[in-house]
């Protein structure tokens, strides 16, 4: 389901000529994989982005390559 939900959101980006995708995520979360199989790369690291020990890797994907 989550596959077919971001392939869907990204194509609708896509057609609104968004061209770059940011987000953050837990780097312990399993969805960190999905992001990667849909081209998200990671771009860094922070060990408290949202406070003491809040650790979130960020990841960019640019639509239009």
């Amino acid at each position: 389901i989550g596959t077919d939900l971001l392939g869907a959101l990204l194509q609708e980006f896509r057609e609104a000529s968004i061209h770059t995708v940011w987000l953050t995520v837990h780097p312990e979360n399993r969805a960190v994989h999905l992001y990667e199989r849909h081209g998200f790369g990671r771009v860094a690291e922070h060990e408290n982005y949202f406070g003491p020990n809040e650790p979130r890797l960020r990841l960019r994907l640019n639509l239009t390559a």
